[in-house]
């Protein structure tokens, strides 16, 4: 072995290693303990612990501790507003000190992990039951952090809230514990905050594993076995637009605020939802760099599918407010359509934009398959009708205009007999509700490019024996 590909290394004095002298031992721990200059050159003798609150404590030393989140350079921190006199922000005994770096230690080994672009600490917090032994404090952590990492995977996440109600009953007296989620940044000599999301109930995580499952399902239910696409907490992560700089993401605080949502049960706006997806779609269209969602490896088609599973993941999840759903039964399209419809609770203007985009799906399937024989002329797009889309959004007049067109294509394609019964239900959901027309631009969009994408993957489905889809990378 070359030096460099040796971690560590033990030092031997007399054949006896250095680490089993006792001078050693209390050598090091002299070592990691704060510094008495720094309150002497302050004028400042000891004071009172923050933690235990004994008489014998000195200034916080930042340069002993592995996570620095808080400051020591703005004056609105300091003590008196002095400039560089920070010493009563934090004072502690030796002994607290000690034990606070130990918890340092423990949560970077025991309770680290990442989700996506994030590193993220997972904290217990037991706040009922009797003390658990160091023992069991183990087993916990390591189901903990097992569990969270496998809720990432659409397969392991069945096992998150079972494992760790297993690894908590360890007395007599059920501990009841809290987690808390920090996600965190480490820049420089310093450790930035990102989000902090407080007091989760475990159970959540079978919430999140059920909600999953159920909109995995809506969709497949229709597109079938064949569709491999799912989608789990990372999805999050992969289908809202981040710009990347440097390898890193920015303007990240959106993302963030969907994970505190699902976690803790708030709110979400629909809309701001759908304009971050229609965000997405764009970025695929136009091939724009500098995102997460690179264009190169992104189909529209199963962006979108993926997308329609994901807005049914926060329904489930109660972060998004379900409209007044359609009744189907007076529809006269096709059953399958039918369910998606169901499944996805639209209403009825997202319906009508749902079934305008399925015709234009289906006269871009006949425009593509002439493109592969030859038939189209050399130089003409595949699917000519996807010029007719809008990608900047759709409002009434563009919407009316885009009816007509379809109409005309249906007739022109000779495909207008087999689609009439739903071009006639697309219609007349338009006519009633064009006046009070409720959805954005963004909106309205979002729906036409969905059923676009369903009429899309179906026949490309039952082309292939196995479609690869990348969409839950």
């Amino acid at each position: 072995m070359e030096p460099e590909e040796i971690g560590l290394y033990t030092v031997f004095i007399e054949g006896k290693p250095l680490s089993s002298y006792k001078e050693y031992v209390d050598a090091v721990i002299e070592s990691k303990k704060p510094k008495t200059q720094k309150t002497k050159k302050a004028g400042i003798s000891r004071g009172v612990c923050s933690i235990c609150g004994s008489q014998d404590a000195i200034a916080f030393d930042s340069s002993k501790v592995k996570f620095k989140f808080f400051t020591t350079n703005q004056i609105i921190f300091a003590s008196s507003l002095s400039k560089n006199n920070y010493y009563k922000n934090m004072q502690m005994c030796s002994e607290c000190f000690s034990k606070y770096q130990a918890g340092e230690n423990y949560i970077s080994n025991k309770l680290s992990t990442k989700l996506t672009a994030f590193d993220v600490l997972i904290i217990p917090q037991f706040i009922h039951g009797k003390p658990i032994s160091k023992y069991d404090l183990e087993i916990a952590t390591d189901k903990i952090i097992d569990s969270f990492n496998t809720v990432k995977s659409y397969e392991g996440i069945e096992r998150l809230r079972e494992e760790i109600g297993t690894s908590l009953d360890l007395t007599n007296e059920k501990s009841y514990f809290l987690l808390n989620f920090i996600f965190y940044e480490i820049d420089s000599q310093a450790t930035k905050i990102l989000r902090l999301i407080k007091d989760v109930d475990p159970s959540i995580f079978e919430r999140v594993r059920i909600a999953l499952e159920n909109a995995n399902k809506d969709v497949k239910e229709i597109l079938g076995e064949k569709y491999k696409g799912t989608i789990t907490l990372s999805t999050v992560y992969y289908i809202n637009p981040i710009r990347i700089k440097d390898g890193k993401a920015v303007k990240y605080r959106d993302i963030l605020e969907i994970y505190d949502a699902i976690l803790t049960g708030k709110n979400l706006s629909k809309k701001h939802i759908i304009n971050n997806l229609v965000d997405g779609v764009r970025i695929i269209k136009f091939k724009k760099g500098g995102y997460n969602i690179i264009p190169e490896k992104r189909y529209i088609e199963f962006y979108l599918l993926e997308a329609s599973m994901y807005v049914k993941f926060l329904e489930y999840m109660g972060c998004l407010k379900e409209g007044e759903r359609l009744d189907v039964s007076q529809l006269k399209i096709d059953e399958n359509i039918k369910t998606f419809i169901s499944n996805m609770n639209y209403n009825e203007q997202e319906t009508a934009m749902f079934l305008l985009g399925y015709l234009i799906g289906q006269i871009g399937n006949v425009q593509y398959k002439k493109a592969q024989k030859g038939i189209q002329d050399e130089g003409t797009p595949n699917k000519p009708i996807l010029n007719k889309i809008n990608f900047n959004g759709l409002d009434k007049q563009k919407i009316i205009r885009l009816t007509k067109d379809v109409f005309n294509k249906l007739n022109q394609e000779k495909i207008l007999h087999y689609n009439e019964v739903t071009f006639y239900d697309m219609k007349r959901l338009i006519d009633s509700n064009i006046r009070n027309w409720k959805l954005n631009k963004d909106e309205s969009l979002f729906y036409v490019l969905s059923g676009y994408s369903y009429a899309t993957a179906i026949p490309i489905l039952k082309e292939k024996k196995e479609v690869g889809s990348n969409v839950s990378e």
